[in-house]
């Protein structure tokens, strides 16, 4: 095992790791590392040279075994000046991250307790990482670089690993706990990669053993990716580094690697070897080079013009060369689909994030998780889970006979390799692969891959008509990108094909690779497309608009504007909308619609249940909609505009037939949430207040309610009078009344629901304290506490009303005081009386 001083962690660390693991080999690649390139990309040499001085002196003196806490502090304090003067001085944050490490006592280090401290530290390694990354793989970089990089990217892999480590959740601090798309040991084994790339040989080593721990089965703590997104500002200067993921492109992890051609449905040719493609005719006597010509016909030969899919390619061996089919054995939920009858039920459906199988690849781990129609009929589609631990087998191909697959990967990049060219397909891209075409699926650097598929047995995925919208908007064509054309050369190795067909899977054999196209074109081929290209519109008055605004592809039925399946997203978005209740409504479809996570949370779901990697399903007229905290915050939020779904990703299939489930989604894979009714949409609160409901304690607060522009005093006011509101006279004189209350005087207050058994109260001021005090976050009729002044002015005018002015209003009394005097004098008796009574 290396010594800390090789890794540039501190001892505990080195302690701990490896205690954790024995050391492995591993011939590493290495980063283009060149000492013509700059230090630092931003920073002058000579201030370069000064800022280095000034660490070096502050380093000096904690570069001993057993430094004071005070001397450590000082040393850290100076590395942040350092900060202050220049913030783009990369290893200044690596080395504050060190020190500060050495401010924690012990082995134990991942804990609440050091939440703070470990916060500092995960920021200060993700700024110099940053600070130090070169813009592109190939880009060679400084020594003084690739340092910085070695050491950050493993220092942070060993506090990931550590914090995967630690049984109780909640000791871990939150930046440091998994958000979506990966786990953290998932995390760590990728930054002990990067760091390796770069020269350090822990790293390598702890890299090397990542199969030593195994993230199968994972559910609610592995949401699974930590993102960062954070501003560091020169308190001298005013000068503010800022990194947060700008749209409309995805800014990925996973360097693109492959060139494409670009746009949706339209007519390609791509040529590996010049002169590849015949001119003039598809299928001429002889082809270029010896190639055969061979058509791929996605529609009939008669479909509409407008409609019809084929492409012609020239290959080595045509596909017809194979010896023949046989069923394969595989024996899984997405392999014994023939006789397996799906179950229709009508409940709200969710599953926790679905188990990576690190023991299959791509084939293996498909699991289907329901659908509808019949690939036999060329009608409906089916759903499906997908989980990868492996590549496919060097010499193994894949295709269905089913349908195409629009795959929508969640976590992993897939490289897929086609008869037609190579894509390279990452979380939040989504790629199609047409029906029959045949492809190989691995990972990349070793990398499990989880996602989800729709298989579409009826038509071909389009883009949605624009209509008023106009000729640009939602998905772009352009934005869509197709392989060029690559071929290997492989005459004397046996390959096997697999066949999906009719949801069996077959196994054939061939001599000669499947990957021989030299040359294509037509319209007939794979693609993928960038889901944060997607141009997102919405309302800019009121109402939340239907979610088939944000269709990315569509499969239509044979009634106009009905879908067979549409695939949607909901990206992040700016809502604007006034007076208007901004998530999704609560609604019942006559569509089904299955929705899956790719990242993030989504906003119409805050519960937490319903997470990347996981799904959901509302059947045909199941009721849904928002849960219950996202409703209550949604309804008190301020309308201002607002940005939703920043580093979030979601998804809708939905379709107009009702859909079917598997077993195995049912109960096999041990993943649906029993209580997902109960905890979104069990606890929605009654908020009903019936405008002509009398004596009730939803009456009053109700009134007081529609005046929220009157001062407390008033609003006392409007809680006593209203009771009088709509009914009869002399009712509160009625026996019925005077059962509930002798006195027959009003208001009065009944509560009849929440309260105990026959509980009243006759008088006004009463009843408002009740109501205040019962009911503290509805409609507060006094100040809050923190203002005794404002609640003693209220009182005050309260006390005014109901002691000096109302009781000689009092109908009683007015009668009585008429009673003493004269015709004539009563208006005079009156006036005597109230200016007695109140003193004014």
């Amino acid at each position: 095992m290396a010594s800390a001083t090789e890794v540039n962690l501190t001892l505990n660390d080195a302690k701990v790791l490896t205690a954790l693991f024995d050391s492995g080999t591993s011939n590493f690649a290495h980063a283009a590392i060149s000492r013509q390139a700059e230090p630092l990309a931003d920073v002058s040499e000579p201030e370069f040279k000064r800022l280095s001085k000034m660490q070096s002196d502050a380093l000096r003196t904690i570069n001993h075994a057993n430094p004071s806490k005070d001397t450590v502090r000082t040393a850290v304090d100076t590395l942040s000046r350092i900060l202050e003067e220049e913030p783009r001085f990369a290893p200044a944050y690596a080395n504050r991250a060190q020190a500060t490490r050495l401010l924690i006592d012990g082995d134990d280090i991942i804990r609440s307790a050091n939440a703070k401290t470990i916060e500092n530290i995960t920021l200060d390694l993700q700024l110099a990482i940053d600070l130090a990354s070169p813009s592109s793989p190939n880009q060679p970089v400084s020594p003084t670089r690739a340092k910085i990089l070695a050491s950050s990217h493993t220092h942070m892999g060993s506090l990931l690993l550590l914090a995967s480590r630690v049984q109780d959740p909640d000791e871990v601090p939150s930046i440091l706990r998994p958000e979506s798309g990966r786990s953290a040991e998932e995390l760590a084994s990728h930054h002990f990669r990067l760091g390796g790339l770069y020269g350090n040989k822990m790293a390598q080593e702890m890299a090397n053993v990542r199969d030593n721990y195994n993230i199968d089965g994972y559910e609610d703590r592995s949401s699974l990716k930590i993102t960062l997104i954070f501003t560091v500002t020169s308190w001298k200067s005013g000068r503010k580094l800022k990194r947060i993921a700008a749209m409309p492109t995805t800014k990925f992890q996973t360097e693109e690697k492959y060139q494409y051609l670009n746009g949706f449905g339209s007519y390609h040719e791509s040529e590996a070897i010049s002169g590849a493609l015949p001119v003039g005719s598809n299928s001429p006597q002889k082809c270029p080079y010896g190639l055969y010509a061979e058509k791929v016909s996605g529609t009939a030969f008669t479909a509409p013009r407008s409609e019809n899919l084929q492409s012609w390619l020239y290959r080595i061996l045509p596909s017809a060369a194979h010896e023949s089919f046989a069923p394969c054995g595989l024996d899984s939920g997405a392999h014994s689909l023939e006789t397996e009858p799906l179950q229709y039920v009508p409940d709200q459906l969710r599953w926790s994030p679905f188990a990576i199988d690190w023991s299959v690849d791509w084939v293996g781990g498909l699991r289907r998780i329901g659908g509808a129609g019949s690939p036999v009929m060329k009608s409906g589609m089916g759903y499906y889970v997908f989980t990868a631990g492996k590549d496919m087998d060097e010499k193994t191909a894949f295709y269905s006979a089913d349908g195409d697959f629009l795959i929508i990967p969640q976590t992993g990049t897939l490289d897929i390799k086609t008869e037609l060219g190579q894509l390279l397909v990452r979380p939040n891209e989504i790629a199609v692969v047409p029906r029959g075409l045949r492809y190989r699926v691995t990972l990349h650097q070793g990398e499990p891959a989880r996602g989800y598929i729709c298989e579409l047995y009826q038509g071909h995925f389009t883009l949605p008509e624009l209509g008023p919208i106009g000729s640009s908007c939602l998905a772009n064509a352009r934005d869509f990108q197709a392989p060029r054309a690559a071929f290997e050369e492989d005459l004397g190795s046996k390959w096997s094909i697999i066949a999906k067909f009719n949801n069996r899977l077959f196994s054939g054999s061939q001599s000669h690779t499947p990957f021989d196209v030299v040359a294509w074109h037509g319209t007939y081929y794979p693609y993928k497309y960038d889901l944060g290209r997607f141009n997102t519109i919405g309302s800019i008055s009121y109402d939340h608009p239907d979610p088939s605004i944000f269709t990315v592809l569509t499969a239509q039925s044979p009634q106009v504007g009905t879908a067979i399946v549409d695939f949607v997203i909901f990206p992040p978005r700016w809502l604007v909308q006034e007076d208007t209740f901004r998530p999704p409504w609560y609604h019942r479809n006559v569509m089904s619609e299955f929705m899956g996570l790719i990242s993030g949370d989504y906003d119409a779901k805050e519960g937490g249940g319903f997470m990347p990697g996981g799904a959901s399903l509302h059947n045909v007229m199941s009721g849904h909609g928002p849960d219950s905290a996202s409703f209550e915050k949604a309804s008190k939020a301020e309308l201002k505009p607002a940005k939703v779904g920043s580093g979030s990703m979601a998804f809708m299939l939905e379709s107009c037939l009702m859909m079917g489930v598997t077993e195995w989604a049912l109960k096999t894979c041990e993943k649906v949430q029993g209580g997902y009714n109960l905890e979104s949409w069990m606890p929605l609160k009654v908020h009903f207040k019936h405008p002509e409901q009398k004596h009730h304690v939803w009456r009053q607060a109700m009134t007081v309610a529609q005046v929220p522009e009157l001062p407390y005093a008033s609003a006392y006011f409007a809680a006593s009078l209203a009771v009088r509101a709509g009914r009869a006279r002399g009712e509160h004189l009625s026996a019925d009344h005077r059962s509930l209350n002798p006195s027959g005087s009003e208001p009065l207050l009944a509560c009849h629901t929440t309260c105990r058994e026959g509980f009243r109260i006759g008088q006004s001021v009463a009843a408002l304290e009740y109501l205040d005090e019962a009911h503290p976050d509805t409609y507060p009729l006094l100040p809050p506490v923190s203002d005794p002044e404002a609640r003693a002015a209220v009182r005050t005018l309260v006390g005014i009303i109901c002691t000096d002015t109302q009781p000689v209003t009092n109908m009683r009394v007015m009668k009585a005081v008429r009673a003493l005097g004269t015709r004539e004098d009563r208006t005079a008796s009156l006036t005597y009386w109230g200016k007695l009574w109140s003193g004014y």
